[in-house]
Protein backbone atom coordinates (compact mmCIF):
# COMPACT_ATOMS: atom_id res chain seq x y z
CA UNK A 1 0.00 0.00 0.00
CA UNK A 2 2.94 2.32 0.56
CA UNK A 3 4.02 1.95 -3.05
CA UNK A 4 0.93 3.58 -4.54
CA UNK A 5 1.22 6.62 -2.22
CA UNK A 6 4.86 7.06 -3.19
CA UNK A 7 3.91 6.77 -6.85
CA UNK A 8 1.07 9.25 -6.29
CA UNK A 9 3.43 11.83 -4.70
CA UNK A 10 5.97 11.31 -7.50
CA UNK A 11 3.22 11.87 -10.08
CA UNK A 12 2.07 15.03 -8.24
CA UNK A 13 5.65 16.36 -8.11
CA UNK A 14 6.03 15.64 -11.82
CA UNK A 15 2.78 17.47 -12.61
CA UNK A 16 3.80 20.42 -10.44
CA UNK A 17 7.18 20.63 -12.16
CA UNK A 18 5.54 20.50 -15.60
CA UNK A 19 3.03 23.21 -14.64
CA UNK A 20 5.83 25.37 -13.20
CA UNK A 21 7.83 24.90 -16.40
CA UNK A 22 4.80 25.78 -18.54
CA UNK A 23 4.11 28.95 -16.55
CA UNK A 24 7.79 29.89 -16.79
CA UNK A 25 7.62 29.52 -20.57
CA UNK A 26 4.46 31.63 -20.70
CA UNK A 27 6.05 34.32 -18.53
CA UNK A 28 9.15 34.42 -20.74
CA UNK A 29 7.02 34.69 -23.88
CA UNK A 30 4.93 37.43 -22.29
CA UNK A 31 8.10 39.35 -21.30
CA UNK A 32 9.38 39.05 -24.86
CA UNK A 33 6.03 40.26 -26.23
CA UNK A 34 6.03 43.27 -23.84
CA UNK A 35 9.63 44.13 -24.82
CA UNK A 36 8.67 44.03 -28.51
CA UNK A 37 5.59 46.15 -27.87
CA UNK A 38 7.64 48.75 -25.96
CA UNK A 39 10.19 48.87 -28.78
CA UNK A 40 7.47 49.31 -31.43
CA UNK A 41 5.70 52.00 -29.41
CA UNK A 42 8.99 53.88 -28.88
CA UNK A 43 9.67 53.77 -32.61
CA UNK A 44 6.14 54.95 -33.36
CA UNK A 45 6.34 57.83 -30.86
CA UNK A 46 9.72 58.87 -32.31
CA UNK A 47 8.18 58.91 -35.80
CA UNK A 48 5.20 60.95 -34.59
CA UNK A 49 7.50 63.41 -32.82
CA UNK A 50 9.69 63.76 -35.91
CA UNK A 51 6.62 64.32 -38.11
CA UNK A 52 5.28 66.97 -35.73
CA UNK A 53 8.65 68.72 -35.53
CA UNK A 54 8.96 68.82 -39.31
CA UNK A 55 5.40 70.10 -39.91
CA UNK A 56 4.85 72.34 -36.86
CA UNK A 57 7.31 74.91 -35.53
CA UNK A 58 6.82 73.77 -31.91
CA UNK A 59 9.89 75.54 -30.56
CA UNK A 60 8.82 78.83 -32.12
CA UNK A 61 5.24 78.37 -30.86
CA UNK A 62 6.50 77.69 -27.33
CA UNK A 63 8.72 80.77 -27.45
CA UNK A 64 5.80 82.91 -28.66
CA UNK A 65 3.57 81.56 -25.88
CA UNK A 66 6.29 82.26 -23.31
CA UNK A 67 6.67 85.84 -24.58
CA UNK A 68 2.89 86.30 -24.45
CA UNK A 69 2.75 85.09 -20.84
CA UNK A 70 5.62 87.35 -19.85
CA UNK A 71 4.04 90.37 -21.55
CA UNK A 72 0.67 89.66 -19.95
CA UNK A 73 1.52 88.40 -16.48
CA UNK A 74 4.65 90.38 -15.59
CA UNK A 75 2.80 93.72 -15.40
CA UNK A 76 0.12 92.06 -13.25
CA UNK A 77 2.73 90.66 -10.86
CA UNK A 78 4.44 94.05 -10.66
CA UNK A 79 1.11 95.71 -9.90
CA UNK A 80 0.38 93.15 -7.19
CA UNK A 81 3.80 93.61 -5.59
CA UNK A 82 3.41 97.40 -5.71
CA UNK A 83 0.10 97.20 -3.80
CA UNK A 84 1.93 95.88 -0.70
CA UNK A 85 -1.19 94.21 0.72
CA UNK A 86 -1.00 92.14 3.91
CA UNK A 87 -3.72 89.50 3.61
CA UNK A 88 -2.15 86.99 6.01
CA UNK A 89 -3.06 89.02 9.09
CA UNK A 90 0.46 89.77 10.28
CA UNK A 91 0.23 93.53 9.80
CA UNK A 92 -1.99 96.20 11.28
CA UNK A 93 -4.50 96.04 8.45
CA UNK A 94 -5.03 92.36 7.58
CA UNK A 95 -7.51 93.05 4.79
CA UNK A 96 -8.28 96.54 3.54
CA UNK A 97 -11.80 95.53 2.52
CA UNK A 98 -13.00 94.06 5.84
CA UNK A 99 -12.22 95.81 9.12
CA UNK A 100 -10.90 93.30 11.70
CA UNK A 101 -10.88 94.03 15.42
CA UNK A 102 -10.17 91.92 18.50
CA UNK A 103 -12.83 91.50 21.19
CA UNK A 104 -11.48 89.92 24.39
CA UNK A 105 -13.74 87.61 26.40
CA UNK A 106 -15.21 89.16 29.52
CA UNK A 107 -17.68 88.39 32.27
CA UNK A 108 -20.43 89.91 30.08
CA UNK A 109 -19.41 88.51 26.69
CA UNK A 110 -18.26 84.88 26.26
CA UNK A 111 -17.25 84.24 29.91
CA UNK A 112 -16.74 80.51 29.19
CA UNK A 113 -13.89 81.51 26.84
CA UNK A 114 -11.75 83.43 29.34
CA UNK A 115 -8.27 81.90 29.31
CA UNK A 116 -9.07 79.38 26.55
CA UNK A 117 -6.39 78.74 23.96
CA UNK A 118 -9.03 78.26 21.26
CA UNK A 119 -10.55 81.73 21.66
CA UNK A 120 -10.21 83.69 18.42
CA UNK A 121 -12.20 86.83 19.20
CA UNK A 122 -11.82 88.56 15.85
CA UNK A 123 -14.68 90.51 14.30
CA UNK A 124 -14.92 90.52 10.56
CA UNK A 125 -17.15 93.42 9.64
CA UNK A 126 -19.86 93.05 12.28
CA UNK A 127 -19.45 89.28 12.75
CA UNK A 128 -17.56 87.97 15.79
CA UNK A 129 -15.82 84.61 15.35
CA UNK A 130 -15.43 83.25 18.87
CA UNK A 131 -13.59 80.00 18.05
CA UNK A 132 -13.48 77.20 15.51
CA UNK A 133 -15.57 74.77 17.57
CA UNK A 134 -18.21 77.30 18.64
CA UNK A 135 -18.24 80.16 16.12
CA UNK A 136 -20.95 82.03 18.06
CA UNK A 137 -19.61 81.15 21.51
CA UNK A 138 -20.68 78.73 24.24
CA UNK A 139 -23.95 79.46 26.03
CA UNK A 140 -23.17 77.78 29.35
CA UNK A 141 -20.52 78.42 31.99
CA UNK A 142 -18.22 75.48 31.17
CA UNK A 143 -17.36 74.88 27.53
CA UNK A 144 -16.55 71.19 26.83
CA UNK A 145 -13.71 72.23 24.47
CA UNK A 146 -12.04 74.70 26.86
CA UNK A 147 -8.28 74.28 27.14
CA UNK A 148 -5.93 76.50 29.07
CA UNK A 149 -3.95 79.08 27.11
CA UNK A 150 -0.39 77.92 27.61
CA UNK A 151 1.01 81.42 27.10
CA UNK A 152 -1.28 83.12 29.59
CA UNK A 153 -0.55 82.88 33.31
CA UNK A 154 -3.71 82.54 35.45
Amino acid sequence: MEDWTKEFYKAMESVAAQVEHAFGDIAREFDDWVDEWVEVSEEFSAQVEETLRSTLPLDEMAAQFDRYLQETLDPLFELYLDLDLDFDGTGDDADPFVPVTYVPPSADHNPACIGCQHYHGQTYGNNLLVCGMHPYGWEGENCPDWESDKFQSN
